[in-house]
């Protein structure tokens, strides 16, 4: 409690009651065994809060006003006023009073920073009292303000997710689906590995196409959000995906929400499986007029315990008759580079054309050899 201002023959005190009664208004509360009939206090006609804060953002400030009639100046002591607030949107309570009739006392609470999507509604209620516990009030009390908080903000379909497969299998993800609400800015998505380096192919990725918007969006947006989940050897490891939005609150100012997401991966040991690729092959189109291949000739080759490998060869298999004796014939796929075979959909005819990458993998001295199948398919 803080010590505030002189009023009649009293002195003021104010303090909140946070979370009492808990939401929807109902409470015990510090309730009066009397009530100084001839001193009344009574609230401004209307008064109300509504309100839509984003989650993480201090709720707005409100000041309540209202009027004490009577013999004021029968007042002696402290005069306490305990705000019951149910679900703990205000801090510091300040009160101020005229000091001449017709005296009028002013509330202003001071907001707290809100966490949790959704609406809130109850009442709050403002006891004005002669001693501490309540036990006499004035006239009119408790003051009771009906309340409808919206809390909007970013909200998850899940909070972790837990996948285990044998080894040489690649689990399927389930995909995240994040809700912004009301005033969202953008939304984007990212993983948080302890493991990987940025020069190594991450076990876990999530993407998103990035919402972007100039104005506050006028309701809620819903984006989905895939995680794709590499193959690795037996073992354990656990991944964060981290989805973020940026709000736009009742200021003009930008508020960001993140919320994540734990996922764990597990792989248990099968010693009847030597390795496995990801993914297990390649299968893209190109065009006739599009002289570039954008697909991405890295792959992850994931080898049990025990299991080595060596890249051997680049072999083409296969070509339309058309392609007989083209010089790109056998040049349209390049293992070093992200952007291969520049010119493949101008130079080379429409049709199916075929490789493989060969490795040698050994394991208890005996070599064998794995490939991995490309095809592309040059079409009109």
């Amino acid at each position: 409690m803080q010590l505030f201002k002189k009023f009649g023959g009293a002195w003021l005190l104010a303090a909140i009651l946070a979370g009492c009664g808990g939401g929807g208004g109902g409470s015990d509360g510090p309730g009066g065994t009397s009530t100084l009939s001839d001193v009344n206090v009574t609230l401004d006609a209307g008064s109300s809060i509504v309100a839509e804060v984003i989650d993480t953002d201090f709720m707005v400030d409100k000041t309540l006003q209202a009027t004490v009639t009577g013999n004021v100046a029968s007042l002696t002591g402290t005069i306490y006023t305990l705000v019951e607030d149910p679900d703990s949107f205000y801090q510091s309570p300040f009160v101020s009073v005229t000091t001449v009739a017709p005296y009028r006392a002013t509330l202003t609470l001071r907001g707290k920073k809100l966490s949790g999507v959704g609406k809130r509604t109850g009442n709050l209620k403002i006891y004005v009292c002669l001693d501490s516990a309540c036990r006499t009030q004035l006239g009119g009390s408790p003051l009771v303000v009906p309340y409808s908080v919206d809390v909007v903000g970013l909200s998850l379909n899940t909070e972790a997710i837990t996948l285990n497969v044998p080894f040489g299998q690649t689990p399927v993800v389930p995909a995240i689906t994040a809700t912004a609400g009301k005033g969202m800015l953008n939304l984007s998505a990212r993983v948080t590995t302890p493991y990987d380096s940025y020069s190594s192919t991450p076990v876990l990725t999530a993407s998103s196409a990035i919402i972007y918007s100039y104005t506050p969006s006028a309701g809620p947006v819903t984006a989905t959000i895939p995680v794709r989940v590499l193959p690795m050897q037996a073992g354990t490891r656990t991944d964060t995906v981290t989805v973020s939005a940026n709000f736009q609150n009742a200021n003009g100012n930008s508020v960001l929400v993140t919320k994540v997401i734990a996922i764990n991966y597990t792989v248990t040991p099968d010693p009847s499986v030597d390795y496995v690729f990801a993914p297990q092959g390649l299968n893209f189109d190109r065009t006739l007029n599009d002289p570039l291949i954008r697909e991405h000739g890295g792959r992850s080759l994931v080898l049990n315990a025990g299991v080595t490998a060596t890249w051997k060869a680049l072999e083409y298999l296969g070509n339309p008759p058309a392609a007989a004796g083209h010089p790109a014939v056998n040049m349209w796929w390049n293992e070093n580079l992200m952007y291969s075979a520049v010119c493949v959909g101008s130079c080379l005819p429409a049709g199916t054309y075929t490789a493989r990458v060969r490795y040698t993998i050994s394991k208890g001295g005996v070599d064998t050899d794995i490939y991995f199948p490309i095809t592309m398919n040059v079409v009109p």
